[in-house]
């Protein structure tokens, strides 16, 4: 958030912006690499959506290695899905394409839970990780079906699940290095090449046409500790 001061009596409050990548809904995606999550991991990135009606993936590991779908069912809305072994838990709720960037947070394993913006949608399935490697399509099933059309941006995976109070954390717009516990991967879309650099280790993705260069403008959310007639000033420290 960007405080400016006008005068005595008025300021001015501007969103938060990260950098995003862009994806056309036609055949944009970025390949990932083996990423070793665990049998038990969580996903945390800002998103947003252009269009309704359609499936699109966030991150889909279409039977490579575990099997696991994070996606918006354009039945069973967000979820965590499979293509291998286990029950999908489908929460039945959208991300909304009213021209916002939303916060997302999939939690896999031990509990299978979606979060959209910082509240959580349910738990539930019988999703069995079938290896302990994550080896997604980011932005498409495989590199053929369920495009996103819409944007991308700060993204961590960790190798555990998060908790509640480190998902409304990461709404609040924490980076995904301020969570270090488990940390395997995070992604700042600051790059403007074919390649999507890992900020964490080295599972950097190959850009099969998203466009870079683009910005999210992340909504300024008040944290839980602020009182309603009050207002946060936070430090410049750019």
């Amino acid at each position: 958030m960007t405080i400016k001061y006008l005068d005595s009596k008025r300021i001015s409050i501007s969103p938060d912006s990260a950098s995003a990548w862009t994806f056309d809904g036609s055949n944009d995606y970025v390949q990932m690499p083996a990423i070793v999550t665990g049998y038990t991991f969580a996903v945390s990135t800002w998103i947003k959506v252009n269009t309704s009606g359609s499936r699109y993936t966030i991150l889909t590991d279409n039977a490579v290695s575990n099997g696991i779908y994070l996606e918006d069912h354009i039945t069973n809305g967000l979820r965590v899905g499979h293509s291998l072994t286990g029950g999908d838990f489908n929460s039945g709720i959208h991300v909304s394409n009213d021209g916002n960037w939303h916060h997302l947070v999939f939690n896999v394993g031990a509990v299978n839970e979606v979060f959209l913006d910082g509240t959580s949608l349910g738990t539930g399935g019988s999703i069995i990780s079938s290896s302990t490697s994550f080896q997604p399509t980011m932005g498409a099933r495989g590199s053929a079906a369920d495009f996103l059309d819409g944007g991308l941006a700060k993204m961590g995976i960790w190798n555990r699940n998060l908790t509640s109070s480190e998902v409304t954390s990461l709404y609040e717009n924490a980076e995904p290095s301020s969570i270090s516990s488990g940390l395997v991967a995070s992604y700042n879309f600051e790059q403007t090449g074919s390649q999507l650099t890992d900020q964490t280790n080295s599972y950097n993705g190959t850009n099969n046409g998203a466009t870079s260069g683009g910005t999210a403008s992340i909504p300024h959310t008040k944290p839980t500790n602020v009182q309603d007639n009050s207002i946060l000033v936070e430090k410049d420290t750019g």
